[in-house]
């Protein structure tokens, strides 16, 4: 589009493309005019101190990330205003009532009144010879019923309450009441039973989905869903979703009114899916939830150093607690491990007990090797250099060793805790 330099005639077309601009934005989803339409130090306002930006990058930025939680609105009832301020300077305004369309279960509405101020520019880069150098957006909401609508309390993107901004209780349980009649309305039993399982995931992929409610079709469910456009939305990642942080919480208090054995169930499926990724601090942090502690060990046993290494701490601190003496017996490695970790992050009364109760077990040559590996290995006084060591002597163990003369000494230290022929760690769990 070329604006006549005219200036009887650029007032009226620069309204007009401002008019595409707008609609591009709020009934198709477009920001493509929009950003080609910003000058260097443009600033842009919206409801609230942490919708303000400024400079080109900055409102790029923000409008490019915000993209996705756009939803589609209908606009209605829309007046313009059109000011010279000056032969370089127009101030365009804006003011409408946008709404969600008829096929969106959430009814949202705002009225809107949007200031653009352009600056003259023969030279800036979307070829109309005027640049945007100021936006802002003002917002204001009718008094509505309580089943009619939940309020937004600011920003021009609707769904920014539902996925960031904290809720006041009241204004949450009027949203659960309200979203309950729409799931049940539009969803079967067992699509909802699935969707509260689901809740258990901050994000998943299809493969996820289907491994935990292996009785559903989730590729219809999910096509359902996402043009539901308030329950689930793509996330970042390719072929991920996520459900809203609000739905997310209603339908987890669903799930947590399930039986016990039935979440644990679910989430013990979900640890599995994970496990069979590799993914191991993810597939213990199911696993603990669960309360299945045999498959925590299992997973410990396959992914310690990931587990032990990770920002935060996800097996249970008590896990050797639920672990038949037996067990505890053939599998000292990840026995070990533990017992390292307890005594590395200051654990020491539940290393101490842990402790005592392995070397109650332990009689002869394998009490010996016990307490001659604990001892080496604490000497470190560093978990990481621990693990790395052990790692280092494993690999060592496993391929073609170099001469005798060439390993350290410290290495040899390690040799006894992974030479298959000592019964102390060559059982695996099964």
């Amino acid at each position: 589009m070329h604006i006549d330099n005219n200036p009887i005639n650029e007032e009226s077309e620069l309204l007009s493309y401002t008019l595409r601009i707008y609609h591009d934005f709020y009934s198709k989803n477009d920001i493509t005019l929009l950003l080609a339409s910003l000058a260097p130090d443009v600033s842009w306002c919206g409801g609230g101190p942490q919708m303000m930006r400024s400079g080109r990058s900055e409102v790029m930025r923000f409008f490019v990330s915000t993209k996705e939680e756009m939803i589609l609105f209908a606009i209605h009832n829309e007046t313009t205003a059109v000011h010279r301020l000056s032969a370089d300077f127009i101030n365009i305004i804006i003011a409408s009532d946008i709404q969600t369309l008829p096929s969106t279960p959430l009814f949202l509405k705002e009225h809107l009144k949007c200031d653009v101020l352009y600056r003259k520019n023969p030279d800036c880069a979307n070829g109309i010879g005027w640049e945007i150098v100021h936006i802002n957006n003002s917002v204001s909401y009718d008094k509505l019923k309580p089943d009619e609508a939940f309020a937004i309390t600011e920003g021009t993107r609707a769904y920014q309450h539902l996925t960031k901004t904290p809720v006041p209780s009241e204004d949450k349980l009027a949203f659960f009441h309200l979203i309950s009649g729409k799931l049940t309305s539009t969803l079967s039993p067992q699509e909802l039973h699935c969707l509260s399982i689901l809740s258990i995931f901050d994000e998943f992929t299809p493969q996820g989905a289907a491994a935990v409610c292996i009785h559903t079709d989730i590729y219809a469910l999910l096509k359902k869903l996402i043009h539901q456009e308030f329950i689930l939305h793509h996330t970042k990642t390719p072929s991920t979703y996520a459900l809203y942080p609000l739905i997310r919480e209603f339908l987890h208090e669903k799930f947590s009114l399930l039986p016990k054995e039935e979440q644990s169930h679910y989430l013990t499926r979900a640890a599995q899916y994970f496990l069979s990724l590799q993914q191991y601090t993810k597939a213990m942090s199911y696993a603990n939830r669960a309360g299945n502690y045999s498959l925590c060990l299992r997973i410990f046993s396959r992914g310690a150093d990931s587990i032990l290494l990770s920002s935060s701490r996800t097996y249970p601190m008590d896990l050797l607690d639920h672990i038949p003496s037996s067990v505890l017996r053939k599998h000292m490695q990840p026995v070990l491990y533990i017992l390292l970790d307890l005594y590395f992050t200051k654990a020491h009364s539940i290393y101490q007990k842990i402790y005592n109760r392995i070397d109650s077990l332990l009689t002869g040559k394998d009490g010996d090797i016990f307490r001659e590996l604990l001892k080496t290995y604490t000497s470190f006084n560093h978990l990481p250099s621990m693990i790395t060591h052990m790692k280092n002597a494993e690999a060592i163990m496993n391929h073609t060793p170099p001469p005798a003369e060439t390993l350290c000494t410290t290495t040899w230290l390690f040799m006894p805790f992974f030479h298959p022929a000592l019964s102390l760690c060559s059982r695996k769990i099964p």
